[in-house]
């Protein structure tokens, strides 16, 4: 939710974002889970800053290129897309905060519809906004 100075300093090397995205998670989430959910969410703020279409943000990463968390890999792969907003979750938990985000920014068409979205499914409502802005 705090990762988005990360991809603004390194946004023309990827190795050195991926990692810097790593470190930034390690301060506080070290798990494996956890440090690919940044490099991704990294990944994709990079795409979003190089003025990509929301498509080639959301799915830059679908052949999983060094990704290896099954569940990561699938929210690369986009399998938010099809789900019923039931089925989402803004639990806090880092893939569920992620795919809540990914899933708001894929089924709205303006950032305020998006951030509304992901305020309105609850739970953790702050962290799934500050994810998906």
């Amino acid at each position: 939710m705090r990762l988005a100075p990360i991809p603004m300093a390194f946004h023309r090397d990827r190795d050195q974002l991926d990692q810097a995205c790593i470190d930034s998670s390690r301060t506080t989430h070290g798990a494996s889970e956890c440090l690919e959910a940044c490099v991704l969410l990294g990944r994709m703020i990079q795409r979003a800053l190089k003025g990509q279409s929301k498509e080639a943000i959301l799915s830059g990463d679908s052949e999983g290129r060094g990704l290896q968390e099954p569940r990561t890999l699938e929210l690369a792969r986009g399998s938010y897309r099809d789900r019923p907003i039931t089925a989402i979750r803004g639990s806090g938990y880092v893939v569920h905060s992620l795919e809540a985000a990914m899933w708001c920014f894929w089924h709205s068409s303006s950032f305020e519809e998006a951030i509304l979205m992901a305020a309105n499914l609850g739970e953790d409502s702050d962290t799934t906004a500050a994810v998906c802005r």
